[in-house]
């Protein structure tokens, strides 16, 4: 099976770098157009199911990915109706990290609010646990799980829209590195990768942090719609 992970477009939270966990922030229009810009790569693909976290910013994303582009909008629609009239299943698992009492602030601001909080980070940024919210260890092991039940289920293609910290830890778990060792991967906005998966288990990466969004696209043939393709597994060409 290949398993495709995309994180979601960019959202005013990421310009700002705040740590947006939980809330529902939407994308901002920068985000939506490297959604659409990240498309072209996944035409013609038939995947045997579709999840994605249940935050407005993954599931518009998975649906800018699955939606015509040439269709009006849809007008509306719950984030719930968008992602059940796409197929999308939306998957708990897949929420980002829980910053609890520190969401929506910046580093800066968390250092100077809670510094013996922050030194607590610090020593051991793994371990722990945000006051009324959960250690990057929990967050691993709750999407670790869910991959492995995805291997369990699936057999055919499968495509996984999430967020920064979900989409690397569910690239290490799969490939068996340790949790700690998630935060060498990255998965910027829009991105794609792709794990690998044979029918004896054993998973390899073969795609990480593709991004096609350029802000000078129109300007740039290769950013263009069928300009750009993914290789195969194995493969040497492509992007």
């Amino acid at each position: 099976m290949r398993i495709f992970l995309v994180r979601h477009g960019q959202t005013d939270a990421n310009l700002e770098a705040r740590y947006c966990g939980r809330t529902d922030v939407p994308l901002n229009g920068e985000g939506r157009e490297q959604a659409r810009a990240l498309r072209p790569l996944l035409l013609g693909r038939t995947f045997e199911a579709v999840y994605a976290s249940p935050l407005s910013r993954a599931v518009e994303t998975a649906s800018l990915l699955l939606e015509d582009p040439d269709a009006p909008p849809p007008a509306g629609l719950t984030t719930a109706e968008r992602a059940a009239r796409n197929g999308i299943l939306l998957e708990d698992a897949l929420l980002e990290h829980d910053f609890g009492r520190f969401e929506n602030l910046t580093r800066d601001r968390i250092a100077a609010a809670a510094p013996e909080e922050m030194a607590r980070w610090n020593a051991d940024f793994m371990g722990y646990v945000f006051p009324g919210g959960e250690s990057a260890i929990g967050m691993f092991a709750r999407v670790g799980a869910f991959g492995a039940d995805l291997v369990r289920r699936h057999k055919g293609d499968v495509l996984v829209v999430s967020h920064m910290g979900p989409t690397v830890a569910l690239i290490a778990s799969l490939i068996g590195l340790p949790d700690r060792h998630m935060w060498r991967l990255r998965a910027g906005n829009a991105s794609l990768s792709r794990v690998v998966v044979g029918d004896d288990g054993y998973a390899f990466l073969d795609l990480l942090n593709i991004r096609p969004y350029r802000p000078e696209a129109k300007k740039d043939a290769w950013s263009k719609a069928g300009r750009m393709r993914l290789p195969e597994p194995n493969s040497v060409d492509g992007v």
